[in-house]
């Protein structure tokens, strides 16, 4: 599932050009709104596409050496005016084009903040955190770009750089002489980070510190499911939209353990190695493509919930998360957080469609296997409960296979646990919305990813045309979701003078607002499937 998340092999190649001593266009801007003091120095951005850009920001010292696996340390203050017009290094990951993601590094806790130009107002602020399967990805990524969000709405967005892989998300503790030598997910603690220099700083940009909402998709919004349930990120954001996560993507210190240790053996490295200054990254990344073949359970509920492709997850550690967030969430750990939650309508397309790195999709895999085989890829996914998934839903897809597998894998990953949050949250806050996005004219249907062009815009460039299909439509419903996600932003509900139906989550109703061609809200949509994982999932 890693190389699926980086979708190496289906984009066209980007390329992020490095911006060596550019000469700033400031010839409509105010030069003094280029420069802002922060606490710590002076950083001067520049004007593109009509918005002050500052990128390339460090929010914490360079994770190096000591400091590898420790929780981010406050960065040094500079003296004199710091360029702020290139992006800082991505996390170590992989090598991919996914996106321009070309340079990476340790050195990589850094976010970008896009503003309008010359706005006095204090303005709502948006933190996006990225996914990637918490082993790829960027802040910087070109279809984050947020200059369509911010001229539009008049919002300040901030996208954020985090430690991916064993060095953001690995539990080496057990693994280690010395426990206190590495902290426990330290990836979630430079997010908490990086959110904490956004409440000190963000002011001095025209941002409202009181009015802070937090968005992301995949791993960015599986981790916002942890951070509104942790006791550590009191006040530090006010809002949350979950897009295609939930706050069931974690797993016990046991499982990390177990992840850490096979990453040590496959990597080649010496627990005693870990802090050496010239450790080697491309055996960190060969370590953690190897752990992709492990799966580890997820979650602690009775039921075991297998999770493939994706060991690398938050750990409850008894500090950032003192238990699942999932129960945390449920006793009213998030009550004060508005939340917009949703997911696509069939997120596993993206994987069950992608081919692999020799050819063969999982889609490919599955048609070959006879009724045994399928009956088993149920039961891998759901023990115990393999033959009864397998007949209900072929039951809903009239019996074809295809549609059932990706529905039920839709299901368990995706859509039932991001309904559990908005079932648990309902009962404590009342701005609790979710939604459906349905559109599936790209070439893999309404699957996951396909809200991202929707949010930030860009239906008609390769990414996005290639996820919506780049018509005039999708431009439109670009708009509506758009407006939707802003809206709720600024106000706490994703209402719109178009989209005027959209009312809050409850157990009771179930109100689902549907973003397709044709924009409706549903009560309980596919409440079949929903019913199947109750006491499930």
């Amino acid at each position: 599932m890693v190389t699926i998340f980086a979708c190496t092999l289906f984009v066209e190649k980007h390329t992020r050009k490095v911006e060596m001593n550019m000469t700033l266009d400031t010839s409509c801007l105010d030069t003094t709104q280029l420069e802002v003091n922060t606490e710590y120095g002076t950083l001067k951005g520049r004007e593109k596409n009509g918005v002050r850009l500052f990128q390339g920001i460090r929010y914490a010292k360079a994770p190096v050496g000591k400091l590898r696996f420790k929780a981010p340390q406050p960065p040094e203050s500079w003296s004199g005016v710091k360029s702020a017009d290139r992006n800082g290094f991505s996390s170590i990951q992989a090598e991919s084009s996914f996106f321009g993601i070309i340079d990476t590094g340790e050195d990589c806790l850094f976010l970008n903040v896009t503003a309008p130009i010359n706005s006095a107002e204090k303005l709502p602020v948006m933190v996006w955190i990225h996914g990637g399967g918490f082993m790829s990805g960027a802040g910087s990524q070109n279809v984050y770009n947020a200059t369509d969000l911010v001229t539009t709405g008049n919002v300040i967005v901030v996208s954020i750089n985090y430690r991916l892989g064993i060095l953001g998300f690995g539990h080496i503790q057990d693994i280690i002489s010395d426990p206190s030598k590495a902290d426990t997910n330290v990836g979630l603690r430079d997010q908490i980070a990086a959110l904490q220099w956004v409440q000190n700083n963000i002011e001095q940009f025209g941002g409202d510190k009181n009015n802070v909402t937090v968005f992301g998709e995949s791993a960015g919004a599986m981790s916002i499911g942890c951070l509104i349930a942790s006791p550590t990120v009191k006040g530090l954001f006010h809002r949350a939209i979950i897009q295609s996560g939930s706050a069931k993507h974690v797993i016990t210190k046991e499982e990390g353990s177990k992840v850490a240790s096979h990453w040590l053996e496959m990597s080649g490295l010496k627990s005693d190695s870990l802090w050496d200054e010239n450790l080697s990254m491309k055996s960190v990344i060969n370590g953690q493509l190897q752990c992709s073949a492990l799966s580890v359970l997820r979650d602690t509920q009775e039921q075991q919930l297998p999770q493939f492709g994706m060991p690398f997850m938050p750990v409850i550690d008894n500090d950032i998360l003192t238990e699942s967030p999932s129960k945390l969430i449920e006793k009213g750990a998030a009550k004060d957080i508005e939340l917009l939650i949703g997911v696509t309508g069939k997120e596993w397309n993206f994987f069950h469609l992608m081919p692999g790195p020799r050819g063969k999709s999982l889609r490919d895999k599955l048609l070959e296997l006879d009724q045994t085989g399928e009956e088993l890829i149920f039961e891998r996914n759901l023990p115990g409960l393999g033959p009864k998934a397998k007949a209900h839903y072929l039951n809903l897809c009239e019996n074809n296979v295809e549609d059932a597998f990706v529905q039920f894998e839709s299901d368990r990953l995706f859509r039932t646990p991001a309904i559990r949050l908005a079932e648990s949250q309902s009962k404590h806050q009342s701005n609790t919305y979710m939604y459906s996005l349905n559109w599936d004219k790209g070439a893999w249907g309404a699957c996951h990813a396909s809200d991202i062009p929707f949010v930030f815009g860009g239906v008609t460039k390769t990414f996005g045309k290639m996820l919506t299909g780049g018509s005039p439509e999708a431009e439109t419903l670009h708009c509506k979701i758009r407006d939707a996600w802003l809206a709720f932003a600024k106000t706490g509900s994703p209402k719109t003078e178009i989209l005027n139906q959209w009312q809050s989550y409850s157990e009771e109703k179930r109100l689902t607002q549907i973003l397709d061609e044709s924009c409706i809200v549903v009560e309980d949509p596919l409440k079949e499937q929903r019913t199947f994982w109750d006491n499930v999932c």
